[in-house]
């Protein structure tokens, strides 16, 4: 799917989107129409897309999303076991070394699947006891356990893998409080890990930490947590972030050390998705709460000083940067036309 150039996504009403980015042209279609439907995510895989819900239900779709066809429902198997049939599915990701299979990450007891989507196999499978969260990128796999002490603190465990699975080391780590994290993978330095606190609650603390191996140490590096990161192909020290209660996007070329803001001045509402053109790094599409698609623009031939309080700049935002809205799409979540996998 290459040769197309595409923004694809899920809106809130659980409808695909497909948004050609060469002639402006919105396609819409809805996957499933149900109330306690929850679409998790879009997951790209060459030519094939997978949609799935929180309750087990996959989709498959061949042609870019003009049709869709149920692959599996991994409820189908509980019986009149309630426990699991209120299971959910909450991580997916793409096994990288075997063609059609993907690990599932479920609530239930913490299990992990390996769904074959060719076959339709569906079986239990086992990476670190009490998995609780998967993340992969390339041939790099984090797995991520709670196993609670006796005392006040939590043991979280980080077992990773750079070889697609074949080989595993584990790190333990405690924590004295259990709060919502997210983590990205540096997608050129896999064992660079990123970790952010997730402010759902006031009394969770705020801000975005890295490792430079696997998990075992960590810094801060910025004090407000990414609603979403993007990574320059080629640069691992180049990358972007949407903040929660920050405006716009932050941009840093030297691995945190220093920020830019760019700020977007025509809008106070939320960004929830930035991906970068993997073409062209200076181009970034952002998602924005209840407004649509942006795409950000940041001029070749200037360079970004930091002075991102200039509303003078002209182009709604610092020298040289660019905002236009090219889609006004509700989105939950979208991804670029490549093989990628959250």
């Amino acid at each position: 799917t290459e040769s197309h150039n595409y923004l694809i996504g899920i809106t809130d009403d659980h409808s695909f989107v497909r948004h050609n980015l060469n002639n402006g042209t919105t396609f819409k279609r809805q996957i499933l129409s149900s109330d306690y439907n929850s679409w998790r995510d879009l997951i790209i895989d060459g030519s094939k897309l997978i949609v799935y819900e929180q309750y087990g239900q996959f989709y498959e779709s061949d042609d870019l999303g003009e049709t869709w066809h149920k692959l599996v429902n991994v409820r189908e198997n509980c019986g009149n076991d309630l426990v699991c049939l209120d299971r959910r599915i909450t991580y997916v990701v793409k096994d990288p070394l075997i063609e059609d299979e993907y690990y599932l990450v479920s609530d239930y007891s913490n299990e992990v699947m390996k769904l074959n989507t060719t076959t339709l196999a569906l079986n239990y499978t086992s990476i670190v006891d009490y998995t609780k969260s998967l993340y992969g990128s390339g041939r790099a796999l984090y797995a991520f356990s709670n196993l609670y002490s006796s005392g006040s603190g939590v043991e979280e465990g980080i077992s990773s893998s750079l070889d697609g699975g074949q080989n595993w080391s584990e790190i333990s780590m405690v924590e004295m409080t259990d709060y919502d994290r997210e983590y990205y993978i540096s997608p050129d330095k896999p064992e660079r890990l990123f970790e952010a606190h997730i402010p759902y609650n006031n009394g969770n603390p705020r801000g975005l930490y890295i490792s430079e191996n696997r998990g075992q140490d960590w810094t801060n590096l910025y004090p407000y947590s990414p609603i979403d990161m993007a990574f320059v192909p080629g640069e691992p020290d180049h990358y972007y972030a949407a903040f929660f209660d920050l405006n716009g996007i932050y941009h840093t070329n030297d691995n945190g050390a220093n920020w830019v803001n760019i700020p977007l001045y025509s809008t106070t509402e939320s960004i929830t998705n930035i991906v970068i053109d993997n073409n062209n790094p200076k181009q970034l599409y952002a998602s924005i709460a209840n407004e649509g698609i942006y795409i950000l623009t940041v001029d070749p031939e200037e360079q970004l000083d930091g002075d991102s309080d200039d509303e003078d700049s002209g182009g709604g935002g610092p020298m040289g940067v660019y905002w236009v809205i090219i889609a006004g799409l509700f989105l939950l979540g979208f991804r670029r036309n490549r093989s990628k996998t959250k």
